[in-house]
């Protein structure tokens, strides 16, 4: 019976050290990930700080960093605010936005999007109009949801979209005029899929079906980076050319009218 006890006790022994080794391994190696991912999230920043923007390399960088993410589940991951930092074209950023920065003499300045736990989702664009204009703030309402790819294929396999990545469906929106419109006053209502490629609580990186790459960053105090950009005071390039502060009201729908004659701006998108 001794022997028996003291072979089992070796055992037991053997087991618990295998154990030990094994879990030394993988700290290890998730560490080594950890290196890897916060080096190349670092050098994705670098090209979003440079003056001349590497379009090929960051491409690259997208790809290395898709190889290193991991299970989003239902897509947890993605709740909380977020601040758009890279786009590689302009027609990515209005086609997941509300495509306004397309009207003449408009531009965006920022844009974010929040995710809420309870499956609801804002974009919020700030718009500055050429012009003696204060910003401008607008605003798509919607739902969004996550279904983790189920094959390697992403969105290139036929009939994937609905049912892979990030769905984000927009149901209303909010002007520059504090004006809501939904379907039933003339809003086109729409969704757009994007293919996840990493995410984690610093880094947020997708794109879209035809190729538009964005990377947002976690953005804990956007209500304050909001606060910023929708300062109400006109520039003094603006006073001057206006005479009065404030002297329009409505510089989208102004716009719009003098470029087509439309009575909304997003008569331009339907």
């Amino acid at each position: 019976m001794a022997g028996v006890e003291g072979q089992q006790k070796i055992g037991r022994k053997q087991k618990n050290k295998s154990k030990k080794e094994m879990r030394a391994k993988e700290q290890v190696a998730k560490q080594s990930r950890r290196s890897e991912i916060d080096a190349t999230v670092d050098s994705m920043f670098d090209i979003v700080e440079s003056d001349k923007r590497d379009l090929g390399e960051m491409t690259t960088l997208i790809g290395k960093l898709s190889e290193l993410r991991s299970d989003l589940g239902k897509g947890e991951a993605l709740t909380g605010d977020w601040k758009l930092a890279f786009v590689n074209t302009a027609d990515a950023m209005h086609e997941f936005g509300t495509g306004l920065g397309k009207l003449p003499g408009t531009s965006i300045l920022d844009l974010f999007v929040s995710f809420s736990k309870g499956g609801k989702v804002t974009v919020t664009e700030v718009c500055r109009v050429l012009g003696p204009f204060p910003n401008l703030r607008n605003e798509l309402r919607g739902a969004w949801s996550y279904a983790e790819p189920t094959g390697t294929g992403g969105f290139k396999d036929a009939g994937a979209e609905a049912k892979q990545g990030l769905t984000v469906s927009y149901s209303s929106m909010q002007d520059g005029r504090d004006k809501v419109t939904d379907a039933s006053t003339g809003f086109k209502v729409r969704s757009v899929n994007l293919d996840v490629k990493f995410c984690d609580d610093v880094v947020l990186v997708a794109t879209l079906p035809d190729g538009g790459e964005l990377v947002f960053e976690s953005e804990p105090e956007m209500q304050k980076e909001l606060g910023v950009l929708l300062r109400k005071d006109l520039t003094k390039e603006g006073e001057q050319l206006s005479g009065t502060a404030g002297a329009v009201v409505d510089p989208l729908g102004t716009l719009a009218q003098i470029a087509t004659g439309a009575k909304k701006p997003w008569d331009l998108f339907k």
